[in-house]
């Protein structure tokens, strides 16, 4: 029988999971009660996408053994997948008390910490699981992260860097350290790492990469060449880089350009100057490339270049005919107009940081005179906005707005905007507005370079970062005294 547990065994190291489950169902016909061939019988079943079928086996282990820290771990993972973060966090205790110094479940505990923001207690249980095991590459990676989070670089970068001297070839640590060099401002050594956020190898892998046919360009002469990039990540990552999709005509020679965007974008990137072709999917259009890119790889190709940021805004124009959602009977006289966006998307990693818990968080700053308050608010949060409080000043636009076209012609009216870190920010940039933009405490974005107040893309931007130890309420109020100046600026020269 020892020969037989092992082959299960082998099986589930080389991910062959349905020899392993044929093998353990027969197994576990002699022997129903055997609590090590339903724990892994349990695993198999959750590596294959099976949590149910995962979580009666579990059970059964702790009907045969009460106290099993393998079971009692194993569901709290199955609850932790799920969402139910009180369940899987019960079990996670529950197997803690069992065995002091259970490596796996101090890591796992810390992992469903930090993604509640529970930060201090997922800082302690990582520790606690490299006490019990000093050599736990996981729990060491985590806290890594972790200290990312918490804006700790150096203590970050140490750990990283220690990994990487273990393990060079590791895609997931290379994505993780080349986010830490760009957020640091390190471009050169942060780009070239950067590329391991599509690795195959990477399972934190942001997406999957294309599979075109042709060429992926490494900086070879575009000259009398076609070129096709492809959109990635979100719409404020598309309305921040696209700036470098014009060089390619201009300082690397391409002959053609088509952009694979996204549909929300197209009437916007229609105003991009030296785009050829735009289209939403290379299937339905087959045109013919020589190279294609990754949009987020093109700043590689410029980082040493005289401009190493790209094109300086305004890059991205309103349609001065694409007008409905500005004229609107509810605008008033008053001399200034400002817009807000306080949420961004709730499918966001760290959406629980960086939106605001609703438009009244911004209500000490309706006492500035002067000011028409404009929501360019669309989606999550859009209803603040439309049932606002009677003391909440503002025009709800956002609803209205069809697609991006529409944000920009209202933000081309504008005199200032003030949003959280969303896709708005990216786009009243990349138009050469004025934008101040609301940075949360914890897991600051990469792409706000760590201790600035102002912006390397945006020379019209200001970014307040919330400090770690500082209140939402402190950061609006230091909004709420700088826009004050800036209205009596503004009026001064009316």
């Amino acid at each position: 029988m020892s020969g037989q547990r092992q082959l299960v065994q082998q099986l589930i190291d080389r991910q062959q999971y349905l020899a392993a489950e044929k093998k353990l169902r027969a197994l576990l016909m002699l022997q129903p009660y055997d609590s090590a061939l339903l724990a892994s019988a349990a695993r198999v079943a959750r590596r294959q996408g099976k949590p149910e079928e995962a979580k009666r086996y579990y059970l059964r282990v702790l009907k045969v053994s009460p106290q099993s820290v393998i079971a009692l771990n194993g569901l709290g993972l199955i609850y932790f997948d799920a969402g139910d973060f009180d369940s899987a966090e019960k079990y996670y205790i529950e197997a803690l008390k069992n065995i002091q110094g259970y490596a796996a479940a101090h890591n796992n505990y810390a992992v469903l910490l930090r993604k509640q923001g529970r930060y201090k207690e997922s800082v302690q249980q990582y520790q606690l699981a490299l006490a019990a095991n000093p050599d736990y590459e996981e729990a060491t990676f985590g806290l890594a992260c972790l200290n990312i989070i918490l804006q700790q670089f150096d203590e970050a970068e140490g750990i990283l860097c220690e990994l990487l001297k273990k393990n060079p070839n590791n895609t997931r640590y290379q994505n993780t350290y080349s986010m830490l060099l760009l957020k640091k401002g390190s471009f050169v050594e942060g780009w070239a790492l950067y590329r391991a956020r599509y690795s195959p190898t990477n399972d934190d892998r942001f997406f999957t990469r294309p599979n075109y046919s042709f060429t992926y360009w490494n900086g070879e002469d575009l000259t009398g060449k076609t070129i096709l990039i492809h959109r990635e990540q979100g719409l404020g990552d598309e309305i921040q880089f696209c700036r470098y999709i014009t060089r390619l005509k201009r300082e690397k020679n391409a002959a053609k350009i088509i952009y694979v965007c996204s549909e929300a974008l197209i009437p916007l990137f229609s105003s991009l100057p030296e785009i050829d072709l735009l289209i939403t999917s290379w299937n339905d259009n087959p045109q013919h490339a020589d190279y294609w890119s990754m949009l987020l790889d093109l700043p590689l190709q410029f980082v040493s270049s005289s401009n190493p940021y790209g094109g300086n805004p305004p890059y991205l124009q309103a349609d001065p005919l694409s007008l409905p959602a500005w004229a609107s009977p509810e605008v008033s006289s008053l001399p200034l107009k400002v817009g807000v966006v306080w949420r961004g998307s709730p499918a966001h990693a760290n959406d629980r940081s960086r939106s605001l818990p609703s438009l009244s968080s911004l209500k000490s700053l309706w006492k500035v005179p002067y000011i028409q308050w404009i929501s360019l608010q669309k989606g999550a949060g859009e209803e603040d906005a439309l049932t606002p409080d009677e003391d909440q000043p503002i025009v709800a636009l956002g609803h209205r707005f069809a697609n991006y076209a529409d944000t920009a012609a209202t933000i081309e009216h504008l005199d200032l905007v003030i949003t959280v870190d969303t896709s708005v920010a990216h786009l009243a940039g990349a138009m050469g507005k004025h934008c101040w933009v609301i940075l949360p405490a914890t897991g600051v974005d990469w792409r706000w370079t760590h201790g600035r107040s102002d912006s390397l893309w945006y020379p019209n931007m200001r970014v307040f970062a919330r400090l770690p130890s500082e209140t939402l309420d402190s950061v609006i109020d230091r909004i709420g005294v700088q826009l004050n100046e800036w209205m009596h600026r503004r009026i001064a020269k009316e």
